[in-house]
């Protein structure tokens, strides 16, 4: 996993759009805390500028939301 703390996997919308889909997340992730799901689909393309990520564009279940991204336990402690 990444520092999110997910797997993914590169999926093509059917508009023609390059997305990510979760495939795993981790335990006590910034994912997992966040309320990302395995089968959510990221709007992003480029996984290694989600680490950087305040909220992420997700499609869930067809509709499309906006997640709020946990920040890493490690800075939250360290504030």
């Amino acid at each position: 996993p990444n520092r999110l703390g997910v797997q993914l996997a590169p999926v093509r919308l059917r508009d023609g759009r390059g997305a990510l889909l979760i495939v795993a997340i981790g335990p006590h992730s910034r994912a997992h805390r966040s309320g990302l799901l395995v089968g959510d689909v990221l709007l992003a393309r480029d996984a290694g500028r989600l680490r950087f990520a305040q909220s992420l564009d997700v499609i869930r279940g067809g509709a499309a939301i906006v997640v709020s991204i946990a920040p890493d336990a490690e800075r939250a402690h360290a504030a």
